[in-house]
């Protein structure tokens, strides 16, 4: 008969994420962690933490996708596309939120019509 190892659970420490939520880490793992000459350690968990932007932000990333245009032009590019339901918000006025994923689809399907439109 074969003799079955079992190995012990890992001790793990409660950790709270940047938005607030708790979560177990492995003690090994946060020692490893802070071993590696980092003196604090951060838990970011997948997009529960994902940031929302400013309507501002989003503009700004989009002024990488075309040539020539201003901030305010961008701002109003992505606020029309918010109101148009094309990009997933929050909010209004000034407390506007803009959700990353749907800003980054609809700054792809926007740099294809741009390239279309130079064809």
């Amino acid at each position: 008969m074969q003799s079955v190892q079992i190995a012990q659970p890992a001790e793990l420490i409660p950790m709270a994420t940047d938005s607030g939520h708790l979560v177990w880490v492995p003690k090994l793992t946060v020692d490893a962690m802070l071993g590696s000459g980092g003196g604090e350690l951060r838990v970011r968990v997948g997009a529960t933490t994902q940031e929302w932007l400013t309507v501002t932000e989003a503009a700004r990333e989009h002024l990488e996708d075309v040539d020539g245009l201003t901030l305010d032009a961008a701002k109003m590019r992505v606020m029309r596309a918010c109101n148009s339901g094309t990009v997933k918000h929050r909010g209004v006025g000034r407390n506007r939120r803009v959700e990353p994923g749907s800003l980054r689809a609809w700054r792809l399907s926007e740099r294809e019509r741009e390239l279309d439109a130079e064809d």
